[in-house]
């Protein structure tokens, strides 16, 4: 999985055991969660920044702030009216 550099070599061989096949390259589910969090990491979802930012919203949408915008919108969108909850 790390690169094949004398630092990751050294490594491995300070700690020989073999990686338990949860961790391996053969776990579809590992190896997409990695590349999953590897787009979020690029596309600056873990900056400090962008999560106060999401907070944010996510309260502004609990508080009821977009319902209007949602009641609004939702027809023109999906071609029918919201189910009043």
């Amino acid at each position: 999985m790390l690169p094949a550099t004398p630092t990751n070599a050294a490594l491995a061989a300070l700690n020989p055991l073999p990686r338990p096949d949860d961790l391996s390259k053969r776990n579809t589910a590992f190896v997409t969660d990695i590349r999953k969090f590897q787009e979020d990491l690029e596309a600056g979802f873990y900056d400090p920044r962008w999560q106060e930012a999401a907070a944010e919203a996510m309260e502004l949408r609990a508080a009821g702030t977009f319902d209007e915008w949602k009641e609004k919108e939702t027809e023109a969108f999906w071609g029918q009216k919201m189910e009043k909850s």
